[in-house]
């Protein structure tokens, strides 16, 4: 199954935010198995900024860290056509267009999921569908 990590997940990977939160993104993306792991372009352009703006990184520790994910997973890139598609989204569904990006990017590989705390869980859009991996099942 492929599976596409929106910015949040890679940062708490990264280690910026609670232990519960950056101990689940780490579990999640460990059980992705090799290959099926894809990173829309979006989402480490925001990793690259949040390292340096909140992680204290310098420019080239950050961009390390990005390469880092880019040699781990598939990137995705935003062309021309996902931002057609992604501002369809976002106009359709009322998503940031931040978001819609890393969404179209998912779907326009045919991830099975997105795992992202920021969007709907459950959402399913051509085929993709949000997974948040921190939500608890209502008991």
């Amino acid at each position: 199954m492929k599976v596409a990590l929106d910015t949040n997940i890679l940062i708490y990977a990264e280690g910026l935010g609670d232990d519960h939160r950056c101990t689940a993104a780490r579990s999640a993306i460990v059980a992705i198995a090799d290959g099926n792991l894809f990173v829309p372009t979006q989402a480490l352009m925001e990793l690259f900024n949040v390292l340096q703006r909140k992680g204290g990184l310098d420019g080239a520790a950050a961009q390390q860290r990005v390469e880092w994910w880019q040699a781990i997973g598939y990137s995705v890139p935003t062309d021309s056509e996902l931002l057609v598609d992604a501002m369809d989204l976002s106009a359709r569904h009322n998503l940031r267009i931040w978001d819609a990006v890393i969404l179209a990017a998912a779907a326009s590989v045919t991830c099975s999921a997105l795992l992202s705390e920021d969007m709907h869980h459950g959402f399913v859009w051509r085929g993709t569908t949000v997974v948040n991996p921190f939500r608890t099942a209502a008991h």
